[in-house]
């Protein structure tokens, strides 16, 4: 007779190994949606009077012509 009292402990021994692998994997899992869906959350896009005073910079510098800085400031208002 071994220490274990018979032969048919080693599967329960395996199945708490499969069942705790399984609960790891769930954390890690639940660890992984947390962080992206924060990363999305941040990634947010600029509100409407961020977005006009980027136009206002970018007609300013030059960088877009007076039609195309009136075509961005009537979309944006909408």
């Amino acid at each position: 007779m071994n220490m274990f009292g018979g032969g048919f402990k080693i599967f329960g021994i395996l199945f708490g190994l499969v069942f705790f692998l399984l609960i790891l994997a769930a954390v890690i899992i639940v660890i992984i949606y947390v962080v992206r869906s924060q990363s999305r959350q941040t990634s947010m896009p600029p509100r409407k009077n961020e977005a006009l005073e980027i136009a206002k910079t970018r007609y300013a510098k030059g960088e877009i012509s007076k039609e195309e800085y009136e075509a961005l400031v009537k979309e944006l208002q909408r």
